[in-house]
């Protein structure tokens, strides 16, 4: 009779052995869609950092003079940016007279979240101006509408 009873149902062991391993499992997902959702927003702010340097670097020579400077700001979601602008000289190289000079231009921005974004370029000042005739491209024939 002994055997009959046992068949017809579980033991305590197996059901909180059962438990145990439904709750290791469960542990798994939850910490792997926690660290999924904590990538994608470090990789958002990464992207978003970017995006805000590119803006930052294309505003050099515009509203920000491209004269050598050191500026810092925030963004509006609290990142913190800075912008070196320093003359670039190359060495075994003369400086020439009359030539346009050379200016190394470094954005950094520190996101809240992801790593830092740095970007660096070189631009050139005093330049002469373009004629307008000048900045046209040509196009050819068979493109024209």
């Amino acid at each position: 009779m002994s055997q009959a009873r046992r068949e017809n149902g579980f033991t305590l062991v197996e059901v909180l052995v059962a438990l145990a391993v439904l709750g290791g499992i469960a542990a798994t997902a939850l910490v792997l869609l926690v660290s999924g959702r904590d990538r994608d927003a470090r990789a958002t702010a990464q992207l978003r950092a970017g995006l805000a340097a590119e803006a930052i670097l294309e505003r050099v020579g515009l509203d920000l003079p491209l004269a050598p400077r050191s500026v810092s700001g925030r963004l509006g979601d609290g990142s913190a940016w800075s912008l070196s602008i320093a003359p670039y000289r190359e060495d075994g190289l003369p400086d020439v007279a009359g030539q346009p000079s050379l200016f190394s231009v470094i954005v950094r921005v520190m996101s809240r979240r992801g790593p830092p974004v740095q970007l660096a370029t070189l631009r050139a000042a005093g330049l002469p101006p373009s004629r307008p005739d000048q900045a046209r491209m040509p196009v050819s024939p068979s493109l024209r509408c």
